[in-house]
């Protein structure tokens, strides 16, 4: 079975940098991030949302 462009990339092999899925991942993970960034301090659970939309999952915080 041929490898998606993700899973080359994952596994350190040449990919197409344009690969459309790869593009539109990057364009989501930079606006989250900046979203983010532009919270203030007080804006935990804010935060949080943005941090388990940018990874998926995430530990519990102490």
């Amino acid at each position: 079975m041929m490898a998606t462009k993700k899973e080359k990339f994952l596994a350190g092999e040449p990919y197409n940098i344009m690969d459309l899925e790869l593009v539109s991942e990057e364009t989501k993970a930079r606006r989250l991030c900046k979203m983010m960034n532009e919270l203030d301090d007080t804006a935990g659970k804010e935060k949080e949302q943005l941090i388990r939309q940018l990874f998926g999952s995430v530990g519990k915080s102490p």
